[in-house]
């Protein structure tokens, strides 16, 4: 296995190199006629059939990679409320293409900015090894938002602590809503 350092740093080589050569070859020599520059292929190194490979796991699971990109959104923020309304529908060439239930799209336009949407760009790079552009779709069928149970299920389960429930005898208090 090869970490996706490793990967970048043999792919910023190979680019190196090809660009390099191209410009050596057609430069004169001293007292000899230009060389013109070969169309051979560079030679392969062996981190290039790794990147294939990380861009092929990509291709064929792009939910794994959303759930990698979830796992590294901060718990709290906008950020965090746009990943949770969002379901991965597929990759489509550079395009990364989410889905969200057409009745929440007054509240994904509001979390959609520019700035949300290269956090994800960058975070799907990050983790894919490849440059996405982020395409956000209403679509028929999706789940609704899952912050809305979440709110609510956490407000339950608060007020059945065990030392919420002490606290309350203890200081004779009740909780309002």
């Amino acid at each position: 296995q090869v970490t996706l350092t490793e990967v970048i740093e043999n792919l910023n080589a190979l680019r190196d190199e090809r660009s390099a050569p191209a410009t050596e070859k057609t430069e004169p020599r001293s007292g000899g006629p230009a060389r013109r520059p070969t169309n051979e292929p560079a030679p392969k190194k062996t981190s290039e059939p790794a990147a294939a490979q990380l861009a092929t796991e990509t291709d064929r699971d792009p939910a794994a990679v959303w759930r990698q990109v979830c796992a590294k959104v901060p718990a709290r923020g906008f950020l965090r409320t746009l990943v949770d309304s969002l379901t991965v529908i597929g990759t489509e060439g550079r395009t990364f293409t989410l889905g969200y239930p057409p009745d929440e799209k007054s509240a994904i336009e509001t979390l959609a900015t520019t700035s949300n949407r290269r956090q994800l760009e960058n975070l799907l790079r990050e983790i894919s090894g490849r440059d996405w552009t982020v395409k956000l779709e209403a679509r028929e069928g999706l789940p609704a938002r899952k912050t809305k149970e979440s709110g609510s299920t956490r407000a339950r389960e608060f007020k059945d602590d065990p030392l919420i429930q002490e606290a309350l005898e203890m200081f004779k208090g009740e909780i309002r809503s």
